[in-house]
């Protein structure tokens, strides 16, 4: 019964308004159980990261059908933590009418009216988009500042570096991998292959036909050959973020003088989260590179984004591969260096791959990672800040 109340989509968003509550922190998790009145004792999941403690204890209640628990988690526990966040409060009062809590315990949320109620049905909705897209845009917004900054400073030294030069350890690790280069992508390989299934077929399939041109193009002729069938597909589906990157990557002038930045996400899956990040990432790459192209601004490169498939699983052999000093994905991306990493989805993923980056001192910020045990542990890989985008003011 409960189940179907809060589908798997409900439980994560719950997780993540619990974990950025900091309500799930281990300080914390005693004093959180008895406040919803459940026994700790009773939980074997008590050590386990903020974000996963999180995900644990919600389907716990739900799979004993302890409707009681999970309306004092959302009204006495989070509601007036987050009372003055408009977002976070209107879904909360989605999650409370869900559950049919009494409306004793929801004594903070407004009565529901219809506008109300069209903006809640609009967060549900797209609330994971909204996270991601927003994720995304920080992301890349905070590597650059990062490498501008690590440009000043080496160029006060007198060093002189490119974006293709690099300060990185040597890996000595094997660099033809077709395994991890099918999974990677700066316009050469098609991995969103259900982008644009939201449109009517006979658009889609133009738009498909286009890209895929686009795509062959770029492999065997380079980029200047991909951009006039990329311009076609973005004519018949322009809410293509993949296909977006890909026409950014294809007008890069000078390719040699990009910043290469990878995103990670499981884009193949195509969840919302793996879209939303790819549009935020989009965005913000065509508006620096054209402010780049039309200011000419001499400490400032244009963005290339490598798209890497991760599929939400941890994968050690790509990490290792990504924190090379110069990575071969084909014919037209050789000797190409990562200098950032936007991702990954899950906090886990994340922490167990962070000491690889940490230790090959490549920036990382993910857009969606909100696990305290990510904050402080790696001085190269960084979680957004909590629920930043979602504060009021």
């Amino acid at each position: 019964m409960y189940q179907n109340l809060l589908d798997s989509s409900d439980q994560e968003r719950l997780a993540q308004l619990l974990t950025d509550s900091q309500q799930s922190r281990k300080q914390e998790r005693v004093s959180l159980c008895r406040r919803i009145g459940i026994n700790p004792a009773e939980l074997n999941f008590l050590d386990n990261s903020d974000i996963t403690f999180s995900r644990m204890l919600i389907h716990h209640l739900i799979s004993i059908g302890d409707e009681q628990a999970l309306c004092q988690l959302c009204c006495q526990v989070l509601l007036p933590i987050f009372s003055h966040n408009k977002v976070n409060k209107a879904l909360l009062n989605y999650f409370a009418e869900k559950l049919n809590c009494s409306r004793s315990l929801i004594r903070h949320i407004d009565p529901p009216d219809p506008q109300v109620r069209n903006i809640t049905t609009f967060i549900k909705n797209n609330f994971i988009n909204i996270i991601s897209i927003l994720g995304g845009i920080a992301g890349i917004i905070i590597l650059i500042s990062y490498l501008h900054w690590q440009t000043s400073q080496t160029n006060t030294s007198n060093s002189n570096p490119t974006p293709s030069q690099s300060q990185t350890p040597q890996i000595k690790t094997d660099n033809s991998n077709d395994y991890l280069k099918n999974k990677m992508s700066a316009g050469e390989r098609l991995l969103a292959e259900k982008e644009g299934s939201d449109i009517p077929q006979e658009q889609r399939a133009k738009f498909t036909t286009a890209k895929k041109e686009g795509i062959n193009r770029i492999l065997n002729n380079g980029y200047n050959s991909g951009i006039a069938p990329l311009k076609e597909a973005r004519s018949f589906y322009s809410n293509s973020p993949e296909t977006l990157i890909y026409l950014n990557n294809a007008n890069i002038i000078h390719q040699d003088q990009a910043y290469t930045i990878a995103l990670a996400a499981p884009i193949s899956q195509q969840d919302n989260y793996g879209l939303g990040v790819l549009r935020g990432v989009a965005l913000a790459q065509q508006e620096i590179n054209k402010n780049v192209q039309n200011n000419g601004l001499s400490q400032k490169f244009p963005i290339k984004i490598v798209l890497v498939d991760d599929r939400n699983l941890v994968d050690d052999s790509l990490a290792n591969f990504l924190i090379k000093p110069t990575i071969n994905i084909s014919k037209i991306n050789q000797d190409i260096r990562i200098v950032g990493l936007i991702g990954h989805k899950i906090s886990d993923l994340t922490f167990k791959l962070g000491n690889i980056y940490n230790d090959n001192k490549l920036p990382v910020v993910s857009a969606s990672s909100t696990s305290t045990d990510i904050f402080g542990t790696f001085a190269y890989v960084h979680p957004k800040v909590k629920s930043s985008c979602l504060k009021d003011g």
